[in-house]
Order: structure tokens, then sequence, then C-alpha cells
């Protein structure tokens, strides 16, 4: 396909997904420098008012981009400076399909949780069906209120230290218990409601639950990335007496992240109750919020804990 060609079907996709957007009544700008990994932005829009919260977007154009594999479903593969440069955005990230031959716009958002590792890079599996329409408000609601960027910190020697290292491991504990005294309550405000439920004190229970939840996964993702720095640093270079101690403080990181995602493994299964055609949708939407907030968390653990293994292998590979 010639240049022209590619500049027709590309300038196709942005104004199909303008279109797209407009008629959903939320607000588009195209970027007009550089392109860097983002096309355009959209604004949310709510009860007809601009709310200056916005979302992110890459947009591809052209048959090349939307061929499925065996499964039915598209893999787009992401380099590393664009897995690092969408992860860290402060502002939700898509990846829109413009699909010329049915004129349709398919989607996905670009997060932690949706991403998979191949050997050299990185890739995102996206089902065709997923159209951007009017269906997607809720959902698209749901992405702005539950974003959280996944920094990857650049540090430097200042953190070399074992002492930095534990500093980290006991902020990461302490944040965890008191992660637990938050399922504890939430636990305790949905039992003494019965079997009547109050709309609104539901609501509130799952709303504290998710901010709460929310602010302290930044925080301790932060924590796990940074003491994790130094004990990578230190397998490079510990002297060979001490790769016992380094394996069992590894260990200790690993266990204290399996022990938190088991126990918030329970309450997802315990809020997912609330998915049922008695309960009112607004609980349910709620309880939608809640538990996204609570996978990506377990997605940032997941990918923290791919860091401590990969601190095991260096040792092992010096021993």
């Amino acid at each position: 396909m010639s240049n022209i060609s590619n500049t027709l079907i590309e300038r196709e996709g942005v104004a199909a997904v303008q279109q797209c957007l407009t008629r959903m009544g939320w607000i588009f700008r195209e970027n007009s420098h550089t392109d860097y990994g983002i096309d355009g932005d959209v604004e949310q829009v709510m009860d007809d008012k601009p709310t200056n919260l916005h979302i992110a977007l890459q947009i591809k154009s052209g048959p090349s981009y939307l061929k499925e594999n065996k499964d039915g479903n598209i893999t787009f593969y992401i380099d590393e400076w664009h897995y690092k440069y969408w992860l860290q955005s402060d502002r939700p990230v898509l990846i829109l399909f413009y699909d010329n031959v049915n004129d349709r716009v398919i989607w996905e958002q670009v997060k932690l949780r949706n991403i998979q590792t191949t050997n050299s890079q990185y890739k995102i599996v996206i089902n065709p069906t997923k159209i951007l329409n009017k269906d997607c408000l809720l959902e698209l609601n749901d992405i702005i209120a539950t974003h959280q960027p996944q920094h990857f910190y650049e540090l430097t020697d200042e953190y070399n230290d074992f002492e930095f290292s534990h500093y980290c491991y006991q902020e990461l504990n302490r944040s965890i218990g008191e992660s637990c005294n938050d399922v504890l309550h939430f636990r305790e405000g949905i039992k003494h409601q019965g079997v009547s439920l109050n709309s609104a004190i539901i609501k509130s229970l799952i709303n504290d639950l998710a901010d709460r939840t929310q602010s302290r996964t930044t925080r301790e993702y932060e924590w796990l990335h940074k003491g994790c720095w130094y004990l990578q640093t230190m397998a490079q270079h510990i002297d060979p007496f001490l790769f016992t101690m380094l394996v069992e403080c590894v260990d200790e990181y690993i266990t204290i992240i399996d022990y938190n995602t088991t126990i918030w493994q329970g309450i997802v299964n315990d809020i997912s109750k609330l998915f049922h055609p008695n309960v009112p949708n607004d609980i349910q939407q709620c309880a939608g919020r809640c538990i996204t907030i609570i996978e990506d968390r377990f997605a940032t653990y997941e990918l923290v804990k791919g860091e401590y293994q990969k601190c095991i292998r260096i040792t092992k590979e010096r021993k």
C-alpha cells in the first residue's frame, strides 16, 4: 500500500473515532504535534457538562492491524518504550483500531492487567466484538474512575543499601495490615445490613473500600518497586556466602504478596455476590468499580513478583 493510501486510511480512522465519540456526547481533540504514541484525547462529559477528566487515544487504521489469531482475537504488539510510556500516563490510554471494511472502531484499554509479556516485547489481545459506541459509556466512566499510573522509577545509588529495602518491606507490611482492617470493616458493615439492604450505606461501604484500596495500591507498588531495585543490584554483586540471605529476603517479599492476594481474592468473591438481579444497578456499578481496582492491584503484584523472582534467577546464574 502506498504512503498516500496509508495516510488516507489513517485520516479515515481519526475521523471515525471522532464521529463515534461525538455521538456518545464526549469531546474529541486530535493531537496536532508529532505523534509520540498518543494521537488524540477525549474528555468525559457528565450531565451535558465537561468534567476535565480525559482519556488518551492511540488510533490504528487499516487491515494490517486487524488480523485475527486462531481464537478470533486481534493481537497488538507493544515495544518497551510504548509499554512504559502508556502505563505511566497520568490519563488512561485506549488503543483503537479502525476497521474500514466494516466501518467500526474496535478498542481496548492499555493497562497492566490487559498486557502479556512475550520473549522480547509485550502484547495486548483485543476482542473484535468490543466496539466503540454508546454502550461503552459506563465502562469508559469506570476506566477514568479506576485509573492508576504504573510508574517505572528511575532509581539511583542513594537507594543502594539494605536498610532502604527493609524500610520498603516494613512500609508494605504496615500497609497490608491496614488493608486487611479495611476488609474486616467492610465485611462487618455488610453483615450488619442483614437481608434488608440500605442502598446508600452499601454504596458508601463499597466506595470507601475502593478508594482506600486504590490509594494503598499506588504506595505499595512504589515501595515494592524501589525495594526490588536494590535486591536486584545486590543479586548481581553480592558475595557468595550471602546468597542464602538474599533468597530468604526475596521469598519473604513474595510470601507477603501472595498472602495479601489471597485475602483480597476472598473479598472479590464476596463483592461478586452483589451481581444479582435483586440488587439495584447503582450498587452493582459500585461493586464493578471496586472489583476492577482490586484486580488491578493483583496485576501490580504479579508484575513486581516477576521482578523479585528475577532476583533469584540472577543469583542462581552467578552461583
